[in-house]
């Protein structure tokens, strides 16, 4: 189910990270080719956050966002559905405080969700599709 990573990002001094096995897509490449969208969404921190005490992160993962967030602001509650990803996500972040995770999906309406792999996407563990649940 899980599988370890080596790799380190330009902006954290881990080596090794917990990810799911059947990640063969995005998430691992980023130790290659680097966390490039993460690093464009940073730039906008300095533009739209006067303050920076706390940051709700929809879609954790595998924890490098929230991560990377969290050397920006104070505290970074961070959300992830899947739970082979929370589990990912809570081995990646132990140890920093600053970052609460919450085993959840954020939606319109409260409810329950099922989850899917994105069938374009199926070899990228963070590319998930969630859909309402008929009751």
């Amino acid at each position: 189910m899980y599988k370890t990573v080596q790799g380190k990002l330009p902006w954290h001094d881990r080596e090794e990270w917990l990810f799911p096995k059947m990640d063969n897509n995005r998430m691992s490449r980023s130790f290659v080719d680097g966390p490039n969208d993460v690093d464009d969404a940073v730039l906008w921190i300095d533009v739209l956050c006067a303050q920076r005490r706390t940051c709700i992160q929809a879609g954790g993962a595998l924890g490098i966002w929230p991560i990377r967030l969290a050397q920006f602001f104070d505290r970074v509650v961070t959300l992830e559905a899947h739970p082979v990803n929370y589990s990912c996500l809570l081995n990646n972040t132990q140890g920093i405080k600053t970052i609460e995770p919450i085993h959840a999906a954020l939606g319109r309406e409260p409810g329950r969700v099922s989850m899917c792999l994105d069938k374009n996407e199926k070899e990228n563990a963070g590319h998930i599709t969630l859909s309402p649940v008929m009751r």
